[in-house]
């Protein structure tokens, strides 16, 4: 509804990362609508009214690779993630380049990532998350992708494993119990099975 929407000024003389506090109740997500001029979008941040002690950061465009996100401007992201000092980071990527991204060039991906992380807050503890599996998922590199996130955690004191697969269930285990809204993507019943499984082990390490 248009009474719904907010109009955000983000004017300055110089192109900076600054913050913008926007005062409202979401449910679900914050949808942006339009932007005009120079403007980019670091991340929302979501304090939920459940887990008041935690403020949740996220933003996400759909269908972005980790090797598009990577080829961003790598100075912003340390500045962002210096601003930001997140206590703890849930690292899922993957899934939109397990077709095209070779195994080799998502580890440096990976680890560019996790650098740019490292520096801004190095203290942050970093989950890499294992994808749910879609249908096609021996077909692609997620096989190799997961041997690359299950070394650095082992190799690494602050980065820990999650995956859903094993935490969870494989792809037939999502589409039996009916989990899935298509053949990539779990429905509204299997992330909110995923985020209480996830958010389980997010207390266990912190």
């Amino acid at each position: 509804m248009f009474s719904n929407k907010l109009k955000i000024s983000t004017k300055a003389k110089n192109f900076e990362i600054g913050y913008t506090e926007v005062e409202t109740e979401v449910s679900d997500r914050f949808n942006i609508d339009s932007i005009f001029g120079k403007v980019v979008l670091f991340g929302l941040n979501f304090k939920n009214l459940t887990f008041k002690n935690d403020v949740v950061n996220t933003f996400a465009k759909g269908g972005v690779r980790l090797n598009e996100i990577i080829k961003l401007d790598k100075n912003f992201r340390r500045q962002w993630f210096k601003i930001l000092k997140p206590t703890t980071y849930i690292l899922n990527a993957g899934m939109n380049d397990k077709n095209n991204i070779k195994p080799a060039i998502f580890k440096e991906d990976l680890n560019s990532f996790i650098d740019d992380l490292k520096h801004g807050a190095p203290k942050c503890k970093i989950i890499l998350v294992e994808p749910n599996e879609s249908n096609d998922y021996k077909a692609t590199y997620m096989p190799e992708y997961r041997k690359i996130r299950e070394d650095l955690s082992r190799n690494n004191k602050n980065i820990f494993y999650y995956s859903i697969p094993k935490n969870i269930g494989v792809y037939s285990y999502f589409v039996d119990n009916k989990m899935m809204l298509d053949k990539v993507h779990p429905n509204k019943k299997g992330n909110e099975i995923i985020g209480k499984s996830l958010y389980d082990f997010f207390e266990k390490i912190r």
